[in-house]
């Protein structure tokens, strides 16, 4: 049930791996920083670098996988509860949650987009994403043994 038009969507996925999204990124500590979002397609993961830099700038452990991630709207997480998160609008915070991370840990990044729409439209992009990751992931389960 998913009212996002294929071109929009194709268009806005070119967009996340080639060039990136410009959104600011809430943390744990310090200010809220300029980031640019980008997508690997065939890891599913999502990773940034600072605004101004080039895609391949990003360094390993500044991306979460897609995999499993759940997604919400507004702020809700901790580092969007903070004071440095004051001025941030709920209608374009969201924040991408994922589970076991290693160690069972969980990872969640939480950004700011320049506007609702822009937010709406990367949640719907991302929600696809996740449904084309579960229908791969249940196609690609081994087949049960034979009974004998």
């Amino acid at each position: 049930a998913l009212n996002l038009a294929l071109g929009v969507f194709i268009a806005l996925v070119e967009i996340l791996v080639n060039k990136g999204v410009p959104l600011k990124k809430h943390g744990r500590a310090g200010k809220p920083k300029d980031k640019r979002l980008f997508i690997e397609l065939q890891r599913a993961h999502l990773f940034w670098c600072d605004e101004g830099k080039q895609r391949d700038a990003a360094k390993p452990g500044k991306s979460i996988a897609l995999k499993n991630a759940k997604l919400i709207r507004g702020k809700t997480t901790p580092a969007l509860k903070r004071a440095s998160a004051k001025k941030a609008s709920p209608d374009h915070c969201f924040s991408i949650i994922a589970e076991g991370c290693g160690h069972g840990e969980r990872a969640t990044l939480d950004l700011e987009a320049r506007n609702v729409d822009e937010r709406d439209e990367l949640l719907r992009c991302f929600q696809h994403l996740l449904d084309h990751l579960a229908e791969v992931a249940r196609t690609e389960q081994p087949a049960s043994a034979p009974l004998r």
